[in-house]
């Protein structure tokens, strides 16, 4: 499923897209049941027994820890949501990407070998991020399982108040879980598998700013084939320059329209996904500020992997936004003056196309980068000293 080919090095995460498959988030509608069947168990073992009242077992601080964790799996099962109702649009961007990848296949020039050169980086990305989703996997599931185990038979049974260290704040359909072992082991054994098909759909919104850094690629061959043109142009003839322009504009034309594809896609994900993690943020700090026991581990693996998600987003929409705005430089920087009308027109065109500023959206709002990632930082940390203030 993994195996690396030459071919490889010009498709769009070709990995991923096996893996995705398996879930029924890429490839044929049919297997879209898959995700359904998902879905429904996160509803019955995620959602319905979360505890949202005030009671003796249930403090303020313990239901603003269920709140959090409700917004936190609200946000990739939405997002995996929206993606399958857009199956659609994304395969259409991967298609449109891939094609224009393609036709440098058989160049052998610097476009091919910055292909190649991102390619191989993006795949060395989905490997260290699938081993990040491993150790959140085990640090939020299989370290505390031990650690009650260990303390369950090491420690007197009288001593077992509140002894079990639960990885989510949950009344699991009235079973004492906190200090019956077998009430904690059939939890253990039920959940477990779900939460590692959860930990693939986290991985898989990793997809999403994967192709991000794709449709920025187009936009830095754009400035290489401008580049390129403008040290061969003098010994072209006219109509090779039409040709090679022509089809830089074509390029350019295209990462404007997976641009926009992606705005389709990633859209109301953003909007979702910024207002959810402002919301998460604010909470998780407000628990961690009121408890210093292991249970904050769990929250912490939480809080790194919505942390880690926006930062990439904000990054990775900020270089693509950079990229096309340094299009526009470039093809001025081109010796244009030196050239006939008709050829100007084509350096015209492309300037024109780079000032439209295309860029990765929260929703039609705001625009994705490094500023927009620090404001959502800041609002957090308001929101939570007056939280903690008032609370």
């Amino acid at each position: 499923m993994l195996t690396r080919t030459i071919g490889d090095d010009f498709r769009v995460m070709p990995y991923n897209l096996r893996i995705l498959a398996i879930f029924g988030l890429e490839g044929n509608r049919s297997k879209q049941y898959r995700l359904v069947i998902f879905l429904v168990l996160v509803v019955l073992f995620l959602f319905i027994p979360k505890p949202l009242r005030i009671t003796e077992r249930y403090s303020f601080e313990l239901i603003v820890r269920s709140l959090s964790e409700i917004i936190f799996t609200a946000l990739f099962s939405l997002t995996a949501i929206i993606v399958a109702s857009k199956s659609e649009t994304y395969r259409e961007l991967i298609f449109l990407i891939e094609k224009e990848l393609t036709q440098f296949k058989d160049q052998h020039n610097e476009s091919s070998k910055l292909i190649v050169k991102i390619n191989t980086k993006i795949h060395r990305f989905s490997m260290l991020y699938t081993i990040l989703h491993i150790n959140y996997s085990i640090l939020y599931n299989v370290v505390p399982t031990i650690y009650n185990i260990f303390k369950y038979f090491t420690k007197p049974k009288e001593n077992l108040s509140n002894a079990f260290v639960i990885p989510l704040i949950i009344d699991f359909y009235g079973m004492d879980i906190e200090h019956n072992i077998l009430h904690y082991a059939i939890f253990w054994i039920t959940l477990t598998p779900l939460f590692l098909v959860v930990t693939a759909m986290l991985w898989f919104k990793g997809t999403l700013f994967i192709l991000i850094r794709y449709n920025t690629l187009l936009y830095q061959l754009v400035i290489q084939q401008l580049q390129q043109h403008d040290k061969e142009a003098a010994g072209m003839q006219l109509s090779q320059k039409h040709q090679r322009l022509q089809d830089i504009v074509q390029l350019h034309c295209s990462a404007i329209k997976c641009t926009k594809l992606l705005n389709v896609i990633l859209g109301l994900i953003l909007l979702i996904q910024f207002v959810g993690c402002l919301l998460v943020f604010c909470l998780m700090m407000f628990y961690i500020s009121r408890n210093k026991d292991m249970s904050i581990a769990n929250l912490g693996v939480l809080f790194t992997s919505v942390f880690t998600e926006i930062m990439f987003y904000s990054y990775l929409g900020g270089q693509l936004t950079d990229k096309n705005s340094a299009i526009s430089e470039t093809a001025f920087g081109c010796r244009w003056y030196d050239e006939p009308i008709a050829i100007q027109r084509y350096y015209l065109r492309i300037i024109q196309q780079s000032q439209r500023n295309a860029a990765i959206t929260i929703g039609k709002f705001n625009v994705v980068n490094i500023e927009t990632f620090t404001q959502l930082v800041k609002a957090s940390c308001t929101y939570f000293m007056v939280m903690k203030e008032l609370f």
